[in-house]
């Protein structure tokens, strides 16, 4: 008789922290279904990867470069240049090359 006749389903009430609605909000029988955290450590995870590669390439492009500066360095140095000015002018432009990189990013 009860295998003919299954329960009548019998809600239940659980509490669910209200940091958590926006990702974890989709329920199924008291299982979150929703899913939606996986693709944000995916993506977070593949951001910071073109991150690191971004990184690296900045970093060859501007040993590159600085191969190319090496006859400007020589003569700054020959003029009296201390090597606090020279890694303050390297510093100086990297930073206003990544500022722009920064601000062109939003286009």
């Amino acid at each position: 008789m009860k295998r003919d006749n299954p329960p009548a389903y019998k809600p239940e009430f659980f509490l669910h922290p209200m940091a958590r609605w926006h990702l974890y909000s989709e329920f199924e029988n008291g299982v979150n279904v929703g899913g939606s955290i996986q693709f944000v450590w995916l993506f977070g995870i593949t951001g910071c990867f073109v991150l690191f590669l971004a990184c690296i390439n900045f970093m060859n492009l501007s040993t590159a470069r600085s191969e190319k500066r090496a006859k400007e360095v020589g003569v700054r140095k020959a003029i009296g240049a201390m090597r606090i000015q020279l890694v303050s002018q390297f510093f100086s432009e990297s930073f206003l090359v990544v500022a722009m990189a920064f601000f062109l990013s939003f286009f």
